[in-house]
């Protein structure tokens, strides 16, 4: 054991100490010589964190590869649980928990296209050919001029015209899968790229997603990318883009008793035309996207069919006009199908179709940007209007204001204090988080209004005089009105009448919490320490009695690390770590046997919760010598470096003829991975 730790902390010691040596390193200055007379040293910013003029966090994605992946694969979604304001519950969570909403309450876009489910089986893969896009922003508060959610804004940006240069090609190869990305000029004014990604899970890591009930469990999934760039006309821009993403499972069960089929499937198409003016920059973007999937259980002889499904039709026009006002109208058409069950059985067949629902979601927005004469002062104001408007003849309503002020306090110093109000149209619930298709999607009706935040954000941002350091302090809280949770479980559906609004709880909540980050830009050593304290409450009524407790994903203190440190310029040496507090879970007191059946007597709900998570993850990345335009790579890494035992969560184990109530472990051992990576 003291073998495997020693070289990770001496690697640990040295990136900590890097920082405090007097020598400056090398990788991190270059010499420009001006006319032969004068040397200029430049310190290099290596991080890939940066700040847009509106607010949001970019981070650029080309440094994906030099960062621990999991089976080959460098998944930008599960980087950003490293943010103080972003928690995540276990290995098994596919969502993002933003400022302690639930993963449904956040919305990710491809370019200007919805993504409603961004994640392959149990959050763990990657859901995105990194390599298509140039960089990602991320804002934990969704801006009024987007959609109505009440989380985080999450966007894929598309590459550029200008981006697209020459012929040429990025292309990885990895234990999990191999993906490619193929850039084709096709015109001085047209360009194309093309990514994709197949899995082959199963050759040699089919056993690491083995359940003890299960003889055989077959997994693959894929993802695939188009993005055509134009600009037919001085100031005019057109881009056709789409993505197509689809997961097969199938689980082959001792006596029949397990999952035998589960699929689910990804797409979105968009085609979108900028034009600048001189003084304004028009915008006008049609999308189209979907989610679908379908499960079938069998238990014993009986057999459950579960389709579902959603589907949007959006037109959005916006403009930019005088560099200070943002105008534009939103309009969604949506089609969806939450969960319909099928049961099918020797001594009878019952379904209980859920009805599909049709809905209009029409809104208009309006933001203005005022910056004092001394630029001390920025004033945010924003406002939409939505008209929700469904088939039943049910119309709602709803006014979103939102306002954003920075006090610029010094040069590298600034406060700002931004909040509104928030609305949200469309609801997800399932059985679980776990990124299978047992999530479902429903829209608001007469029955379940929709749901509604208030929210007040203040942030404290400042850096040092060389910009090698930054430092950021977040204060947040929100006030939820009209939640859902799934009170429903899977068995169920076999034996009951279903009905989703019997199966849904309703209630409020509130979060708040505090978020701390100190990143390190310049030198041979970048990366940020980051530490979340967060609460997230809920207030339900169950069996009849009000409760109060956390929400599911609820993590108090969260602390990550995230650090790479390039000693020569071929060379990266890379660190994630991440030590939480443990999840809430529903306990049993006791169990009975009914008829041969287990029956569970649960205490209080969330009344307990998971030991402390603590994982570490460590990569390297070498750059082999480059030809001309050719550049390659290889990158070790190793996934859970200490082989932590964490509970993700209890379940009955059943041996034999006794039971027994015991902690459920994923991904407990070291993972290793190897991956190649060419570009050219």
């Amino acid at each position: 054991m003291l073998q495997r730790i020693f070289p990770l902390l001496l690697f640990s010691l040295c990136a900590f100490s890097y920082p405090l040596c007097a020598q400056e390193p090398s990788d991190s200055t270059s010499y420009v010589s001006i006319r032969g007379e004068a040397g200029v040293t430049i310190r290099k910013n290596r991080s890939p964190l940066k700040t847009t003029a509106d607010g949001r966090l970019r981070w650029d994605l080309n440094s994906m590869q030099r960062l621990p992946q999991i089976l080959g694969n460098a998944d930008p979604m599960r980087y950003l649980q490293a943010l103080p304001s972003v928690q995540t519950s276990s290995e098994y969570d596919a969502g993002l928990h933003v400022q302690g909403c639930s993963a449904g309450q956040n919305v990710l876009m491809l370019g200007e296209g919805i993504v409603y489910n961004p994640a392959h089986l149990m959050g763990i893969f990657s859901t995105f050919n990194t390599s298509h896009f140039p960089s990602m922003d991320f804002d934990p508060t969704t801006s009024p001029a987007m959609v109505n959610r009440l989380g985080g804004f999450m966007q894929m940006q598309l590459p550029t015209l200008s981006e697209i240069n020459h012929l040429g090609g990025n292309f990885s190869l990895g234990p999990l899968a191999a993906q490619g990305t193929m850039d084709i000029p096709l015109s001085p004014k047209a360009a194309l790229r093309l990514s994709g990604r197949q899995a082959y899970f199963n050759l040699l890591y089919s056993r690491w997603i083995q359940t003890d009930d299960a003889d055989d469990t077959r997994y693959g999934f894929g993802d695939y990318n188009v993005t055509l760039q134009m600009e037919p006309a001085a100031g005019h821009s057109l881009t056709l883009n789409a993505y197509y993403g689809r997961d097969r499972l199938k689980v082959m069960g001792q006596h029949d008793r397990l999952p035998s089929s589960l699929h689910w499937e990804n797409w979105l198409g968009e085609l979108s035309w900028r034009y600048a003016s001189q003084n304004a920059v028009w915008r006008q973007a049609f999308t189209a996207q979907g989610y679908a999937s379908h499960l079938q259980l069998h238990l014993f002889d009986s057999h459950l069919s579960l389709p579902a499904h959603i589907r949007t039709f959006r037109y959005k026009a916006s403009a930019d006009l005088y560099a200070r006002w943002n105008v534009g109208v939103d309009a969604q058409c949506h089609d969806v199908l939450p969960q319909s069950p099928q049961v099918v059985s020797p001594y009878s067949q019952s379904a209980t179709p859920q009805s599909k629902q049709q809905a209009w979601e029409t809104a208009a927005y309006v933001l203005y940007h005022y910056i004092s004469p001394q630029a001390r002062f920025e004033l945010h104001p924003a406002f939409r209007v939505t008209l929700f408007h469904t088939t039943e003849h049910h119309s709602r309503y709803a006014l979103s204001p939102f306002l954003s002020a920075i006090w610029h306090v010094a040069p590298l110093h600034s406060v700002t204090l931004k909040g509104g109000l928030q609305h949200q149209f469309l609801h997800q619930v399932g059985f679980t988080s776990l990124g299978l298709p047992t999530e479902f999607w429903f829209s608001s009706t007469q029955q379940q209004p929709p749901q509604r935040a208030y929210n007040a954000t203040l942030i404290y941002k400042g850096s040092t005089k060389d910009g090698a350091w930054n430092f950021t302090a977040e204060l947040y809280w929100k006030k939820l009105y009209h939640q859902v949770e799934y009170a429903d479980n899977v068995l169920n559906l076999f034996t009951e009448q279903y009905s989703l609004a019997d199966a849904l709880l309703q209630g409020h909540g509130m979060n708040y919490g505090l978020g701390l980050q100190l990143i390190r830009r310049l030198g041979s050593v970048t990366g940020w320490m980051s530490y979340s304290w967060g609460r997230s409450l809920r207030k339900f009524c169950i069996d009849g009695v009000s409760s109060r407790y956390p929400s599911n994903y609820e993590r108090r203190h969260e602390a990550n690390l995230m650090l790479s440190y390039q000693p020569q310029p071929r060379l990266s040496l890379s660190l994630t770590g991440l030590i939480a507090s443990g999840t809430p879970f529903t306990a049993p007191e006791g169990f009975y046997l009914v008829n041969g059946y287990v029956v569970s007597q649960y205490g209080r709900h969330n009344g307990c919760r998971l030991p402390v998570y603590w994982r570490f993850d460590a990569a390297i990345d070498y750059r082999l010598r480059s030809r001309k335009r050719l550049q390659q790579s290889l990158n070790f890494s190793l996934y859970n470096v200490f082989g932590t035992n964490n509970t993700v969560f209890y379940r009955l184990r059943f041996r034999d003829e006794s039971f027994a109530y015991r902690p459920v472990s994923f991904l407990k051992y070291p993972l290793p991975s190897f991956s190649y990576h060419i570009k050219f």
